[in-house]
C-alpha cells in the first residue's frame, strides 16, 4: 500500500498559450498519431483544454479559434480514460517517482484543473490516486465524499454481524444491536461517497 502524500495546494497559474518549452515537456505524455484521419494539432488542443480549466467556464464558452468545443471535450475524455491525466498528475506531484521537470511543474495548476474537470469520467482509482498524491486542486470534492472501498468492506462485515445479532432474545442486546445497525448504516452511506456533491469547475 502506498503512503499518501500530505495534501498541498497548488499556486494558481493564469492561462496563456503554451510556450515551445512547455509543449515539449507535455508532448511525451500525449498519444501518438494512429495514422487514421487528419493529424490533430495537439498544441492547440492543449491550449483549449487549459483555457477551459483555468476559466471554469462551460465548454460552449471556448473561443472559436480553438475549434469545436465538443471535439476538444471528447479528446480530453479520451485522454482521461486512457490514463494520460493520471500520468501527468504523477509527473507534477511530489511523489518520489515524479518527473523533476520545472517547465512541466509550472503547469501543475492547469493540469490539476483539467483532471478535476474529468472527475465524472475518471474511475475511483484515479480519484483516490490524486488524493494519495496530495493534489488538492485536482480533487473534485473533500476526500470524505469519495468512495472508500476498505471502509465499505469493513462496514459490510459489521452490518452482517449485527444483523445476525438482531434475532437475539435479550431485549438489552437487541436494542444495542439496533442502535449499532443504524450507526453502521450511516457509516455505510459515507463510505460509498457522494458524487452528486462533487464540484468539477
Amino acid at each position: 500500500m502506498s503512503v499518501p502524500c500530505p495534501l498541498h495546494p497548488t499556486a494558481l497559474r493564469a492561462w496563456q498559450p503554451l510556450t515551445d518549452a512547455e509543449f515539449a515537456s507535455l508532448k511525451p505524455f500525449l498519444p501518438a498519431e494512429d495514422g487514421r484521419g487528419r493529424p490533430s494539432d495537439k498544441r492547440k488542443t492543449l491550449d483549449a483544454i487549459f483555457w477551459i480549466a483555468a476559466s471554469k467556464e462551460p465548454w460552449r464558452a471556448l473561443p472559436d479559434t480553438y475549434g469545436k468545443p465538443d471535439s476538444i471535450a471528447k479528446t480530453l475524455r479520451r485522454w482521461a480514460r486512457g490514463g494520460i491525466l493520471d500520468r501527468l498528475l504523477l509527473a507534477v506531484s511530489k511523489h518520489p517517482f515524479s518527473t523533476f521537470d520545472e517547465t512541466l511543474r509550472s503547469l501543475t495548476w492547469l493540469i490539476c484543473r483539467a483532471f478535476r474537470r474529468m472527475g465524472r469520467v475518471l474511475d475511483e482509482d484515479s480519484i483516490q490516486r490524486a488524493d494519495r498524491l496530495g493534489m488538492v486542486e485536482a480533487l473534485p470534492a473533500n476526500p470524505v465524499k469519495f468512495h472508500d472501498p476498505i471502509l465499505s468492506e469493513t462496514v459490510d462485515r459489521c452490518h452482517r454481524a449485527i444483523s445476525r445479532t438482531l434475532v437475539a432474545d435479550d431485549d438489552g442486546l437487541l436494542n444495542s444491536a439496533i442502535r449499532a445497525f443504524r450507526a453502521f448504516w450511516k457509516l455505510a452511506q459515507i463510505a460509498k461517497g457522494n458524487r452528486r456533491q462533487w464540484k468539477l469547475k
